[in-house]
């Protein structure tokens, strides 16, 4: 089991889908929109992943801080993901999209997680 540093320092990031090649140009967009404009660090590594396999290689290459899951992976992937995770950390987070907002709203989503955990106060 494996546990993350409070901080969001190098805070790996793992955004799931169904097709790795759109998960893809999501987790570097999402990667540059959490860049700040100093051109630090952003504190974020964003992965790509498309399946429970994928997912369990980034949780054994290190620490993973969040797992952000779209709604086209079945239902019993996403869940079997949530179990993996919880089995392997204490400390990663799992947040499943809805169906409803489709796969342009993977991006938002993501976004709007990570943002909120860089707010202070939350």
């Amino acid at each position: 089991m494996t546990t993350v540093p409070a901080t969001n320092r190098d805070h790996a990031v793992v955004l799931v889908g169904l097709r790795l090649e759109i998960v893809a140009q999501a987790a570097d967009a999402l990667q540059a929109a959490l860049a700040p404009k100093s051109g630090r660090s952003p504190g974020f590594r964003v992965h790509a992943a498309d399946s429970l396999d994928s997912v369990l290689k980034h949780l054994e290459s290190g620490p993973v801080g969040t797992v952000i899951t779209g709604a086209g992976l079945p239902l019993r992937t996403r869940l079997a993901l949530v179990e993996a995770v919880f089995t392997h950390s204490t400390a990663t987070t799992v947040h499943l999209k809805d169906t409803d907002s489709g796969p342009q709203g993977l991006l938002p989503f993501a976004h709007g997680i990570l943002v909120g955990l860089t707010t202070p106060g939350q």
